[in-house]
């Protein structure tokens, strides 16, 4: 017994590490919403992309106010840098460009002319622009109004050569990445809440194919409801629905499980539930960052 409660204890203690990941994710191994825009033709002219966002922040990125305190790169003579990711001169140029609707530079971008592809899958804007800077000509090149759907949100951006001064972008949605990523955070929920199951000695096969199923419900009633909310701010959500899952495992368990043991026992449902669903969460905040494709 005592070695038991050891291996739950140190299983908590990693779970506090691993916690404090500084990386977003939902119930259980939820996927993470990603922008990804795939521009094609570009031509040879040196490019630099970002997205417009409707809001003056969104999570870590913000505007810059004119201050040294929100701005990525130091503003004084010797114009240091912080956390860019583009050039001094291109950050500026991206900063006193003036979007006709009022959207945001969030100082987020990357060169693409050689890339191709702009990758933005940290806090990506809802309802944004995307916008193309050419340095040796000064010349930009925006997009109109795009609302991103979760989670896998990919576009494709035909520049004709570069030629281009209004930006179209279609949807490059991919039906098999979605499933090969539901399928791989299906699979990793599975293999650790049943690791954890052993842990509080649930070996029966009865409570085995019982956490089985109810995680596969959970995880696909958890995928639709994260693919529902379109348009909307995701983040006020993923607590609820964590919390949600939670307490639906736990029900599930103390009720088809009842005749196993008596109420003292239903407690050991209810603790595992909490771990496992934690252990999961975790596990999925690490995944995030070794495979943000999956994600």
């Amino acid at each position: 017994m005592k070695s038991a409660v050891k291996r739950v204890l140190a299983l908590l203690y990693v779970l506090l590490l691993l916690s404090a990941i500084p990386v977003t994710a939902g119930a259980d191994t939820g996927p993470e919403p990603s922008v990804t825009v795939e521009f094609i033709n570009a031509g040879d002219e040196l490019c630099y992309a970002t997205l417009l966002c409707d809001k003056p922040g969104r999570g870590p990125w913000i505007a810059w106010d004119g201050t040294t305190k929100t701005a990525s790169y130091a503003v004084g003579e010797n114009h240091a840098a912080l956390t860019g990711r583009v050039p001094y001169e291109i950050w500026k140029a991206f900063v006193e460009y003036r979007d006709e609707d009022g959207f945001y530079f969030l100082q987020f971008g990357d060169r693409v002319d050689e890339s191709g592809t702009l990758s933005w899958s940290y806090y990506p804007p809802e309802h944004f622009k995307i916008l193309l800077y050419y340095p040796e000509s000064g010349r930009f090149a925006a997009s109109g109004v795009i609302h991103r759907y979760p989670y896998y949100a990919r576009y494709q951006v035909d520049l004709q050569g570069g030629a281009v001064e209004r930006l179209q972008a279609e949807s490059a949605f991919s039906v098999g990445k979605v499933l090969l990523s539901f399928l791989f955070r299906l699979a990793l929920t599975l293999a650790v809440e049943l690791g954890i199951a052993l842990l509080f000695s649930l070996r029966a096969r009865k409570q085995l194919l019982c956490i089985l199923v109810v995680n596969i419900i959970t995880q696909i009633l958890l995928n639709l409801l994260l693919l529902l909310r379109v348009g909307t701010d995701l983040s006020m959500y993923l607590p609820l629905f964590e919390l949600a899952i939670v307490v639906t495992e736990a029900l599930a368990y103390c009720l088809y499980l009842q005749h196993d043991t008596e109420w003292y026992g239903k407690g050991r449902y209810v603790i595992y539930a909490i771990v496992a669903n934690a252990a999961s969460y975790a596990l999925g905040l690490l995944a995030s960052v070794l495979l943000p494709w999956l994600f």
